[in-house]
């Protein structure tokens, strides 16, 4: 058997013990509503319950459609804080998908604390905003 093979039986072998609807990956959409106001730049902190890691970071959509800046270090903690800023002077109000994020919850469905850092305009103004985190395939 070749060497690559044995972690990808293992994988198989616990993901089939736990049922299919039971897929310890998750994926999360970060949407930040910044109301009447336009959306130039935003960082955010997102923190996971034990047990939870980060796996991967994707962008939203346009202009953040590009993955957002982060600390690669931080993909093997429960924390991430991810930003992205547009020169674009067409820049979205209201609700946006700005990233999505994809998780391993050893332990079932997490727990997830989410705080804007910094939202601002393409004038540099700050803009209020609020932030929500959306399990992806759940209607909202």
């Amino acid at each position: 058997m070749k060497r690559w093979l044995v972690p990808i039986a293992l994988l198989a072998v616990t993901l089939a013990g736990r049922g299919q609807d039971a897929s310890p990956f998750q994926a999360y959409d970060v949407f930040i509503d910044a109301g009447d106001s336009a959306l130039a730049v935003y960082q955010v902190e997102i923190r996971a319950s034990k047990g939870a890691l980060v796996t991967g970071v994707e962008g939203g959509v346009a202009p953040f459609a590009q993955a957002p800046y982060y600390d690669p270090a931080a993909l093997q903690g429960g924390r991430i804080v991810i930003g992205a800023f547009t020169k674009n002077q067409n820049v979205p109000r209201g609700r946006v998908r700005v990233a999505r994020l994809h998780m391993m919850e050893e332990n079932g469905a997490a727990t997830y604390t989410v705080k804007v850092i910094a939202a601002a305009g393409p004038d540099g103004e700050k803009t209020p905003a609020k932030i929500e985190l959306a399990r992806v395939g759940e209607k909202r």
